[in-house]
């Protein structure tokens, strides 16, 4: 199933976190003041080319990118804002307004006609336009003396950066990050997460007692907390629903999609045919999949997930062991900055930090929010459906009804049951029919008569000496061609989309060593209460009751990270020939970080974190039958969830190279149990020809395990898009 994303706890953000070393050291450009603002601004455009390790290159990005920083010092000075005595305002002494704008285009999705033919002109517009509009935009207010120490607000749309982990999410979850737009990799940290509306206070304790100085207490509430699902891309689920474009007339011709048209439609051949903007019979790589989705559809029989197993084989090539199915979210809800408000959406949470004796410092922190979405199928709507005898709605043509479920009772209409399914517009989780109610929720449809998905389409058989993927019998035809037809009918199916709550407690530690081996120690710890885990109901049938029955399980999930931090030079690089001085001369900053997760519920699982693979359980002797027997069978093992998980991680950083106009950042990641490796490198020329306002960048994240992988840290979902790009930067003010 493809809705499963309990986002919050996907170690993703390992990989988008790489970046965070681009804040460490100083620009190599300065901002423009003008009387009390201090302003920045800049044109950044970037290219960007994915490759699946062999001969394929693809071009995916192009995006051009304007971004002005206004910092307003004295908005309020001695309790008067912009200093009017007309202005005064009560308990404010002073305050600092802070405002980031960004406007991102990519108008890649116009020029690649592939684009024009996979998306509708929405998704292309927003594809085109992912930004326009203020990122921060809050007021930091001094509020002076109260009490025995100082306090200040911080209100509005901000991030909120706790923890000492570099490259993983633990404390640092406050704020989700956008993977809509690349893999994290070059991208600064703090033009990565996404902002959320809140209000912050810090309140300066300064010495408790003999033991503890620099105390300070720091809690925040947002009415509205974003997960990362908020700008997720993942083929059909979030933001790319799978979508009918249209079906086949009795000329094989293309007509528009109309529920009423298509139900009654045929094709040459008699059946009815519908076309989709990405069908997943194409196969994988850049084209169906958009290229910073999270999830793929493929013909890959762990990562297409447009499908049921009719067999115990479950194989993708061939005819009947598949059948096309699809789920329907619930949409509509948390849409605003206040929706939410005191709510399912709503976050909170309290740092208390400060420096004890021996010079360590450490922070107390405690949050309760939202765990993210977990979506799910919901067995309860569909399998007790109480408008049916057998607790499953069967919509469709009655002879083919009886033929694939005898006695089995028919619903209605196949064009009911098609806008039980899909929208007016053809569209997944916005279906719209029902007993005069706008938004009704279908609990779940057996749509009998049509395989949506289109591995019917007749271009894909062999006929007229035309080269076709299918033969007669619906397998495919050749060697290298896959994707078997499927049988008649389409599963639609109502999917759970629910807020999970956790209290996550923690502690960070920081030491620095400078007497004896100069290294700073890092030490982070978190737990967090309930997380979902996905286990298949073992009482799944018509006499499922309770929710409780559903796929969700909870655990508790204890992360750590233990890592450490050193600046120093390397003598040694001198005796590299062909290095440049700089290279031994000039400090570099090493990083290491040994990072851990444990779930605290050992429950038996055969779905997995990050994929939604439960395996066919085919053996090998098996496999090897078929095939003897011409049948293209694969088996595809249950993947599992580990209890225990582990991921080292090591980085270098040098800003000094070439009199200071050359930095570098190089990251290389390893996670043992399912062998994913990542290797990060970015360059950066600055003062380029002399011209202090330009700066030209490289990179490359290259992902060298694989794609069918199950790791906890989600590297697998790019093992097949090696990615690099290029970019260019030139600073306005």
């Amino acid at each position: 199933m493809r809705v499963r994303q309990n986002w919050r706890n996907v170690a993703c953000g390992v990989l988008m976190a790489l970046t965070i070393f681009a804040e460490w050291g100083s620009t190599a450009w300065a901002s423009t003041r003008i009387g009390n603002a201090e302003m920045q601004m800049w044109y950044r455009t970037r290219n960007t080319f994915h490759t699946d390790g062999g001969d394929n290159v693809n071009w995916v990005q192009w995006r051009n990118e304007v971004f002005f920083w206004l910092v307003y010092d004295d908005f309020v000075k001695n309790g008067k804002i912009l200093n009017q005595d007309s202005l005064a305002i009560p308990f404010v002494k002073n305050a600092v307004f802070n405002a980031r704008y960004r406007f991102r285009a990519d108008p890649m999705y116009s020029i690649r006609r592939h684009y024009q033919n996979i998306y509708d002109d929405e998704e292309r517009e927003n594809f085109v336009f992912p930004e326009n509009g203020f990122r921060d935009l809050f007021i930091d207010m001094d509020l002076g003396q109260v009490g025995p120490g100082s306090l200040s607000l911080r209100v509005g749309n901000q991030q909120i950066v706790w923890g000492e982990s570099d490259l993983y999410r633990s404390i640092d979850i406050i704020n989700p990050l956008r993977i809509d737009q690349n893999q994290g990799a070059g991208e600064k940290f703090d033009e990565f997460r996404t902002p959320i509306w809140a209000v912050k206070a810090l309140y300066n304790v300064g010495n408790v007692g003999t033991w503890f100085s620099n105390v300070s207490i720091e809690p925040f509430w947002s009415p509205r907390f974003r997960s990362g699902t908020s700008s997720l891309i993942l083929e059909g689920g979030y933001r790319l629903p799978f979508h009918i474009k249209g079906c086949l007339d009795q000329n094989n011709r293309e007509v528009p999609y109309d529920p009423v048209t298509c139900a009654n439609a045929r094709s040459a051949n008699g059946q009815r045919v519908f076309t989709q903007y990405r069908p997943g019979w194409l196969g994988q790589r850049e084209r169906i999949r958009h290229p910073f989705s999270f999830f793929s559809a493929g013909p890959n029989a762990q990562r297409t997930p447009d499908f049921g197993c009719v067999t115990t084989r479950c194989s993708p090539d061939i005819f009947g062991d598949r059948v096309s199915s699809f789920a329907n979210l619930k949409k509509g809800s948390s849409t605003h900055v206040l929706n939410g408000a005191f709510n399912e959406n709503q976050a909170g949470g309290l740092r208390i930090q400060g420096t004890s004796i021996w010079g360590v410092d450490w922070s107390l922190v405690y949050m309760f929010m939202p765990n993210g979405e977990s979506g799910t199928y919901d067995y309860n709507s569909f399998l007790n459906d109480p408008d049916s005898p057998t607790g499953i709605a069967i919509y469709g043509d009655p002879a083919l009804v009886q033929q694939q479920f005898p006695g089995a009772p028919v619903r209605g209409t196949f064009e009911e049951g098609l806008r039980r399914c899909l929208s007016d517009g053809g569209k997944q989780h916005e279906t719209q029919s029902g007993p005069g109610k706008r938004g009704y929720r279908a609990g779940g449809t057996i749509l009998v008569g049509a395989d949506l998905f289109g591995y019917n389409f007749p271009g894909r058989y062999k006929s007229n000496n035309r080269k076709g993927a299918l033969g007669a019998n619906g397998n495919p035809a050749g060697k290298g061609s896959h994707n078997a037809a499927r049988p008649l009918r389409t599963q639609c199916l109502a999917a759970q989309h629910d807020y999970v709550w956790t209290h996550v407690p923690g502690f960070t530690l920081t030491y620095n060593d400078f007497e004896y081996t100069g290294m700073v120690f890092r030490v982070e710890q978190s737990f967090s209460t309930k997380e979902v885990i996905r286990k298949n109901p073992v009482t799944a049938g018509p006499k499922l009751q309770l929710v409780t029955d559903n796929f969700d399980r909870y655990t508790g999930v204890w992360r750590s990270m233990v890592g450490f931090d050193l600046l120093r030079s390397v003598p040694a690089f001198r005796y590299i020939p062909f290095l440049h001085r700089s290279f031994a001369d000039q400090a570099w900053f090493f990083t290491g970080q040994w990072l851990m997760q444990n779930h605290w519920n050992n429950m038996s699982n055969n779905l997995c974190q990050n994929v939604d693979d439960a395996g066919n359980q085919y053996r090998d002797a098996q496999v090897k039958a078929d095939r003897a027997a011409g049948l293209r069978s694969y088996s595809a093992p249950s993947c599992r969830r580990n209890r225990w998980n582990h991921l080292f991680t090591i980085a270098a950083v040098n800003q000094g190279l070439f009199a200071s106009r050359v930095e570098t950042r190089n990251a290389f990641v390893f996670e043992p149990r399912d062998k994913q490796t990542l290797l990060f490198s970015q360059w950066w020329w600055r003062n380029v020809l002399g011209y202090p306002n330009v700066e030209l960048s490289t990179g490359v994240a290259w992902y060298m395990g694989s794609n069918q992988g199950h790791s906890w840290s989600s590297i697998q979902h790019f093992a097949d898009r090696d990615q690099f790009w290029f970019e260019f930067t030139y600073y306005l003010l």
